[in-house]
């Protein structure tokens, strides 16, 4: 193989001056493409928090303890959900159970 055809980084920033300047494109581009997707992340969690935020507002005077603990009903104002909530506890402890030795 002879010294043209190696392409070794010190070979490749020592190069052609088009090649240089294709290299800086090629970073500053890369550059842009993360502060890109950094700006659009971050927009993306903001607008997630403002909404959780207006259901949390929304939805917090809703929230007490007969509504947590008592049972589903025909009447919005003794609904409840007790029972859905302690099924989902359990079925979460005993996937627990069953995941934690095989994942240890």
């Amino acid at each position: 193989m002879s010294d043209d055809q190696t392409h070794s980084p010190q070979r490749l920033q020592l190069g052609h001056p088009r090649q240089q300047r294709s290299l800086r494109m090629r970073h500053g581009l890369d550059h842009l493409f993360v502060r890109f997707c950094q700006v659009t992340a971050w927009c993306s969690v903001a607008i997630l928090s403002l909404i959780l935020a207006a259901i949390f507002y929304q939805g917090l005077p809703g929230l007490d303890w007969n509504f947590i603990s008592s049972a589903p009903s025909a009447t919005p104002s003794e609904a409840g959900i007790g029972p859905a909530l302690f099924g989902s506890m359990w079925v979460c402890g005993v996937c627990a159970l069953f995941a934690m030795p095989i994942g240890l």
